[in-house]
């Protein structure tokens, strides 16, 4: 549970215990009856304190605030599924190139949820190449698990190794071609605002 909603929680249980106080011993009114105000009361407590999600509001054509919490929610489970892989994974360059994957993988995530223009150009991006990934990296995990491994075994595992850092690259690329998005957007509003300066003559 979040700090938020444990604070909220905590509050509305106080609220809630002093009511049934209040009814059963001050009032003198039956069990029943001070229960039911006490989890009356707590209701009314949790909708005042519970912390408000942030609603998110997207104003980008041809993205709906579905498909951005989509993307977000995919991209942090395969996220969540490296670092499962990570803690099997022993120490060694194919450890450090997937843990390299993962932190270029929350580079990308973390710009989406800051800009949700990034989605239309980065869900095909995690839906195929992120998932794909994931699946290369769950055989090699299974496979590296066959001991001792056959001669064809061992092939396949290094041929997973030696695209471990074509595949960091890949992810590297997308997060620079996010922030590219970002620098001609941000160069575009400047050109626009000199000419507008220029036009009103307050140069």
């Amino acid at each position: 549970m979040a700090t938020g909603e444990h604070s909220g929680g905590i509050a509305s249980g106080l609220f809630g215990g002093v009511l049934f106080i209040l009814f059963f011993f001050l009032f003198g009114l039956t069990w029943l009856v001070a229960m039911s105000a006490a989890a009356a009361g707590f209701i009314l407590a949790w909708a005042v304190f519970s912390p408000r999600k942030k609603k998110v509001v997207i104003d980008v054509e041809g993205v709906s605030p579905e498909m951005y919490r989509s993307a977000l929610r995919e991209g942090a489970a395969h996220v969540k599924t490296l670092d499962g892989y990570l803690r099997r994974l022993g120490p060694g360059p194919a450890r450090m190139e997937v843990q390299g994957i993962r932190d270029e993988a929350v580079k990308i995530l973390t710009e989406m949820e800051r800009d949700p223009a990034d989605v239309k150009t980065a869900r095909f991006f995690l839906s195929y190449y992120f998932e794909t990934t994931v699946k290369i990296l769950s055989k090699y995990l299974e496979l590296s698990e066959h001991k001792p491994a056959s001669p064809e075994v061992r092939a396949a595992l290094e041929k997973v190794e030696d695209s471990l850092s074509v595949i960091r690259g890949a992810f590297a690329k997308q997060h620079t071609m996010m922030l590219a998005n970002d620098i001609m957007s941000l160069d575009a509003e400047i050109e626009v605002m000199k000419k507008s300066i220029k036009m009103e003559g307050l140069e």
